[in-house]
């Protein structure tokens, strides 16, 4: 019996090693504690969006990623760090002109679909993907 004792410890730390490593790899993964925050732009309107601006706020600094033109029914993705919290603003100027805008509250790992239709912007956000 006493020199099972060593066995059955070996055993419990490879079981635990390997538990650790599959909540690692899940969480690499799934982009669980990124500092990346992903707005998807999705044009669901029948016309081309002729400009969309991202003003990006996060740290006490400010930021801007554009995207010139964005087919219909066409998406585009954004990503950006944020140093624990941050905020955006996307403006998109349709073909007709106009421009649309939608501003959020976002935390590192957020993911934002943003929605462009005719009657404006529409908009999902996850906290983190499970």
């Amino acid at each position: 019996m006493q020199h099972r004792k060593p066995l059955i410890v070996l055993i419990a730390v490879i079981f635990s090693a390997g538990l650790f490593a599959a909540g690692a790899f899940t969480a690499i993964a799934r982009g669980w504690g990124s500092p990346l925050v992903r707005v998807t732009v999705h044009n669901e309107s029948e016309g081309e969006v002729q400009s969309l601006v991202l003003d990006i706020s996060s740290c006490g600094k400010r930021d801007s990623l554009t995207l010139p033109t964005l087919g219909a029914r066409r998406a585009h993705t954004f990503q950006f760090p944020v140093c624990g919290e941050g905020g955006y603003q996307l403006v998109a100027i349709g073909s007709d002109g106009k421009s649309l805008k939608s501003e959020a509250y976002v935390e590192s790992g957020y993911s934002v679909d943003e929605y462009i239709s005719t009657a404006g912007f529409r908009s999902s956000t996850q906290a983190f993907r499970i």
